[in-house]
């Protein structure tokens, strides 16, 4: 026994206490503060008991219940000399993944009273119409919900922080400039206008959120902060007028198209592109970071003029060298460098750059079809004899120029040159392994190899060759045609 009596409190005692203590809060309707005691986040030592906390919304509610906790805890025979809190939104968020309003729809199940009182977490904007502004002027915490369905909400730049669900149908939400507005649970856009020209939405939910905007709205910055294996994943087309980072967890396009004008961050976590596009116009850099194809999605990346994107590490849900996923070089304003993505290479590669060259000067392995639509690609020298372009599907060149540089290129598909094309190559060698090659070229108009080899079974010439070195038949019968 301790002074007076009173007893010395253990952790266990204490986290039994405020659940008790949380009780009687809902039996008193006072339900908001009673959710923090569901499942406190506490150290006890020497009477002193510290909690942990999410937001300084919380650390307000305590503190004014201090006197009372007190109380109860001396009716209960045990000292509590003090409270005291700490706020770690992270910390609180690794001990137990539940936000405010989560850990409410916890106490609710065991007492039903507290679902009258839901509301006391949301906010709702039902407005006449867009003139009807309601203007927020200070900070806005929301627990739970915050629903648009008529009118217009604006933030007079001050920050969001949003714990549960984004809803608009109708009317217009007006952010302001802030750069921390946070978002923890779902964004859905089934109408209404959002288009802020500045400010920062980051998106910090776990468990697995999901964006949804409507046709013609778009972000300005966007970020997704969701943390370990957690995904934020686009449920429709997706606009960002500014600046895309992924700081960690996973952003996942599904089957959507994710358009970014500015650059675009990966700078932890993963980028996960599934049968969707994400269209990067901006300067991309992953480095460090995961570029993951799921699907026969799509990477565009239109940035990075003069130099090279950075894909960080390439690669597919299915380990080892790609077999899904496109890779469009579209930089169509200045020329760019081809990402040398190691031996795991590009499944499916297009240059569409409008007159603009795309560059190689490393290996370059594309384990599906290598295209060039428009504009220039050309293979660097990088020495005579050196394996340089190992594809494993079709080359089909529509339109534009190929430069193949002077070192040695394996083809294991057909080779298709549309009419009015440019393809001279001056050295180097093409091997054609496949099962069977079909190469079709434009000689009539001038384009030509160099060296060529025939080791498929069979090689077959689509329309007339022009060989200006050494034809070569290593295996496997070639077929010359009419």
């Amino acid at each position: 026994l301790a002074n007076d009596g009173l007893k010395e409190l253990t952790l266990e005692v204490a986290t039994d206490l405020f659940k008790a203590y949380g009780a009687e809060l809902i039996a008193q309707k006072r339900s908001s503060l009673a959710a923090f005691f569901s499942d406190p986040l506490i150290t006890v030592a020497s009477g002193v008991v510290t909690f942990t906390v999410g937001s300084k919304l919380v650390v307000d509610g305590i503190d004014e219940e201090t006197r009372k906790i007190r109380q109860y805890f001396s009716k209960a025979s045990y000292i509590l000399e003090a409270i005291e809190c700490r706020v770690n939104a992270k910390e609180v968020s690794e001990y137990k993944v539940f936000t405010p309003k989560e850990q409410f729809d916890v106490m609710a199940k065991e007492f039903p009273i507290l679902k009258e009182f839901e509301e006391r977490f949301n906010l709702e904007i039902d407005g006449t119409d867009a003139t009807d502004v309601k203007t927020a002027n200070s900070n806005l915490d929301i627990d739970g919900t915050l629903k648009i369905t008529n009118g217009n909400l604006t933030l007079n730049n001050i920050d969001l922080d949003l714990e549960g669900d984004f809803r608009m149908a109708a009317g217009a939400f007006v952010p302001g400039n802030s750069a921390a507005h946070d978002v923890a649970g779902i964004w859905n856009e089934t109408g209404g206008l959002f288009q802020p020209t500045a400010g920062t939405f980051t998106f910090s939910g776990t468990g697995g959120k999901t964006i949804v905007q409507n046709a013609g709205n778009f972000f300005n910055d966007l970020t997704v902060a969701s943390g370990g294996t957690d995904k934020i994943s686009a449920n429709s087309a997706i606009s960002v007028g500014g600046v895309f980072t992924n700081t960690n967890g996973t952003f996942d396009t599904e089957g959507n198209t994710v358009t970014v004008t500015g650059a675009t961050n990966i700078d932890g976590g993963i980028l996960e592109i599934a049968a969707g596009t994400f269209d990067a116009n901006g300067d991309f850099d992953a480095n460090g970071a995961t570029v993951t194809f799921t699907g026969a999605g799509t990477l565009n990346l239109g940035g990075n003029g003069g130099g090279a994107p950075d894909l960080g590490t390439l690669n597919d849900d299915l380990g080892g060298n790609l077999t899904k996923g496109t890779v469009i070089y579209d930089n169509q304003a200045a020329g760019q460098a081809i990402y040398d993505a190691g031996a795991t290479g590009y499944f499916d590669l297009e240059i569409d750059n409008d007159g603009q060259i795309a560059t190689c000067g490393t290996a370059l392995p594309v384990f599906g079809e290598l295209q060039v639509k428009t504009g220039n690609l050309t293979l660097n020298t990088i020495g005579l004899g050196v394996t340089h372009l190992t594809l494993g599907g079709n080359f089909v060149l529509t339109s534009g120029t190929f430069v193949p540089g002077n070192a040695d290129h394996t083809i294991s598909g057909d080779w298709t040159e549309t009419v009015g094309t440019t393809f001279e190559a001056t050295a180097g060698k093409f091997t054609f392994n496949g099962a069977p090659s079909t190469i079709t070229t434009d000689a009539a108009g001038g384009n030509k190899f160099f060296n060529l080899s025939s080791a498929g079974n069979p090689v077959n010439a689509g329309s007339d060759l022009d060989i200006d070195g050494d034809f070569t038949v290593a295996g496997g019968p070639f077929n010359p045609g009419d």
